[in-house]
């Protein structure tokens, strides 16, 4: 992908509404590089030229007309977001999450400036989150996923089962050491409100049996994203 890709009338909108923002004067043809060169230099110029291309793609698809977002992007709002959601997204180290951003962009600005200031605030929260927390989210959102397909691929990705029993003492070192980024990766879910830890006494009460689920913020969070959400 090039900036050849970047000609169509809904990428000269958003690219007329992020100069704005950030107070550049488009020049025909060569925004990328001024974006480059001068909000965000020595970063990734084909990121920026991905996000750009699929967030007018997916614009286009939207019931709103090129007017109707002309109008949109008139308001400094939505261009500041959508240029927020490039500065993240060319700083964050995973590929994997170029859609999210461009998800939560569309979301956005296909709705109202009550919605604008909910998804400044998960903009803020999926910039913290590394992309495997997100698939721990994807799993807890739907358990229904164990023993089929889906849960191979999270489990792939990850590298380990989720489900996976934990018997510490058992464990060898290597082991531990994979089962200590697990609850780390747990804790911090927990400790942002996106995962619940629940803990219940088995055995006579002597025993406990530690489970977790998916908060309403976190579905919330997927769903913000373009993730498929079990309610």
């Amino acid at each position: 992908m090039n900036k050849k890709d970047l000609d169509t009338n809904s990428t000269d909108i958003i690219v007329s509404g992020v100069s704005a923002a950030v107070g550049l004067v488009p020049i025909a043809g060569g925004f990328v590089s001024e974006i480059v060169q001068n909000v965000i230099p020595n970063q990734r110029e084909d990121r920026i030229v991905k996000f750009i291309s699929d967030l007018s793609d997916e614009l286009e698809k939207t019931q709103f007309s090129l007017e109707e977002l002309k109008k949109k992007f008139e308001n400094l709002k939505y261009g500041t977001f959508t240029y927020n959601c490039l500065r993240d997204l060319v700083n964050d180290v995973y590929d994997e999450k170029i859609n999210y951003y461009k998800n939560l962009c569309v979301n956005a600005i296909t709705n109202d400036e009550k919605n604008l200031i909910h998804c400044e605030r998960i903009l803020k929260i999926l910039n913290e989150l590394d992309y495997y927390e997100i698939l721990y989210l994807k799993f807890y959102s739907n358990v229904s996923i164990v023993g089929t397909e889906a849960m191979k691929e999270v489990t792939t990705k990850l590298g380990f089962d989720i489900l996976q029993p934990n018997y510490y003492m058992s464990m060898g070192e290597n082991e531990r050491d994979e089962e200590t980024y697990k609850q780390i990766t747990l804790n911090n879910l927990c400790n942002t409100g996106l995962l619940q830890k629940e803990v219940k006494l088995v055995s006579n009460g002597r025993r406990e049996h530690i489970s977790y689920k998916i908060t309403t913020l976190g579905r919330l969070i997927l769903k913000k994203i373009g993730e498929d959400v079990n309610y």
